[in-house]
């Protein structure tokens, strides 16, 4: 693999590294929210679709990443 392939590909996982945390920090909410007995943010995140697309989110993430090991070591 070339320098400039492993510099994308070092990139990529950065950029997924960024959406990951976007994706944390939607559950930190939501932990906090339930930690704190705050029903009424529980239901408006939970009927706000947000929790559907965390999980688009995450699997998106599991794709890229598999695709991006993939590329790094073929089996």
């Amino acid at each position: 693999m070339k320098d400039n392939q492993l510099y994308e590909n070092a990139e990529q996982l950065r950029k997924l590294f960024t959406q990951l945390s976007v994706a944390q920090h939607s559950l930190c909410r939501l932990t906090y929210a339930q930690q704190q007995g705050d029903k009424f943010a529980i239901a408006y995140i939970a009927q706000s679709g947000e929790l559907d697309d965390l999980v688009d989110l995450i699997d998106d993430i599991k794709t890229e990443v598999l695709r991006v090991s993939n590329e790094i070591c073929p089996d």
